[in-house]
């Protein structure tokens, strides 16, 4: 696999020191303020378009749009995978679930960051833990303990993420969860 602005002319940006980002681009690591003009401005309109996340600044009491948009990158786009965060022979974004650290203690999380999606569906915050510790190796009677969850909830949990992610075993569900989150 090859990983976006290595060795081709797209852009993977990743998180680095909170809520600072940086990015793949033609060969080598750079500031996110330094991509091209096309791509800030991409980035920009879509931070600053999305509603539910520029309330959320407003009530953290933060004025300026720079923060906002770097801020906004960093929970949506800062996972440092495989597929290109921007495609710049189209300018289409990836948005992409990112395991920032601070999942499940953050009080903007959903509303800064997106919900996890599958092809079909959107993933709920429970749904998504379960995934999460899917990928980690956990058994499912490991995690219904430490979901505290009863057996009958857990096989429903459990079903109801493998519909969504469309597999029909755990063993799908814990490749599509190592390869969507970790």
């Amino acid at each position: 696999m090859n990983i976006p602005g290595i060795t081709d002319n797209n852009i993977e940006i990743f998180a680095s020191d909170y809520p600072e980002c940086k990015a793949m681009h033609k060969g080598r690591v750079v500031r996110f303020w330094d991509l091209p003009e096309r791509t800030l401005d991409r980035l920009t309109g879509m931070a600053l378009s999305d509603r539910e996340a520029m309330r959320t600044f407003r009530e953290e009491g933060i004025k300026s749009e720079k923060l906002m948009v770097e801020i906004w990158v960093w929970c949506n786009l800062g996972r440092f995978d495989y597929i290109p965060d921007f495609e710049t022979n189209n300018g289409r974004v990836n948005l992409e679930y990112h395991d920032c650290g601070r999942r499940g203690k953050c009080p903007w999380e959903f509303r800064r960051c997106k919900r996890l999606k599958t092809q079909t569906d959107t993933l709920t915050p429970r749904e998504t833990d379960y995934l999460k510790q899917t990928a980690k190796g956990f058994t499912d009677n490991e995690i219904a303990e430490r979901m505290n969850l009863k057996p009958n909830s857990m096989i429903s949990l459990a079903r109801r993420v493998r519909e969504k992610v469309g597999v029909s075993n755990r063993a799908g569900l814990a490749s599509w969860a190592m390869r969507t989150m970790l």
